[in-house]
């Protein structure tokens, strides 16, 4: 059981350190895309498709940061310490699926919801999730990433927003 309790805390060690480094990404995404947007705005009209694009970029970018933020607030050491409670306790499959399903309902991270992020912000799948501007994942959509991806190719490429985006310049 013990051996349980320790994979579960590195587990959520590693959690902790990919949310951390997620909110830097998306931080430095957030502020890309508003210079970017602001040097858009300064032109004309012939820029509107871009100007399109960038926007979604935004909405997205700071839906995940009010998600991250929120996700902070409220906490992940709740979650660990009703988790730790549960295998400790040895309580009954049912009561931890019960819980489990809880948790989930609430605003904290899943694995899959980690996931979904990184594909979002990366640009990496189609078949992401879109996450509104605020915070919530929404139904399975690629309209978003139609609107924003070059042609409708999926884009691979974790540096894609950085290179396309710069040129606006």
């Amino acid at each position: 059981m013990s051996d349980k309790i320790k994979d579960l805390e590195e587990k959520i060690e590693g959690m902790e350190r990919n949310i951390l480094s997620l909110q830097g990404t998306i931080s430095s995404l957030v502020m890309e895309i508003s210079r970017t947007n602001e040097k858009v705005m300064l032109n004309d009209n012939r820029n509107k498709e871009l100007q399109d694009k960038i926007n979604i970029l935004e909405i997205t970018a700071n839906g995940l940061q009010i998600k991250i933020n929120a996700h902070q607030k409220v906490g992940l050491n709740n979650v660990v310490e009703i988790v730790r409670k549960e295998t400790r306790d040895q309580e009954s499959k049912r009561i931890r699926t019960s819980n489990e399903s809880n948790i989930r309902g609430s605003f904290q991270f899943t694995d899959d919801e980690l996931s979904i992020i990184y594909r979002a912000v990366f640009f990496e799948s189609r078949n992401y999730e879109e996450i509104d501007a605020n915070g919530y994942l929404g139904n399975a959509t690629s309209d978003i990433l139609k609107r924003i991806s070059d042609y409708n190719k999926v884009i691979a490429d974790p540096f894609y927003v950085t290179n396309y985006i710069s040129k606006a310049d």
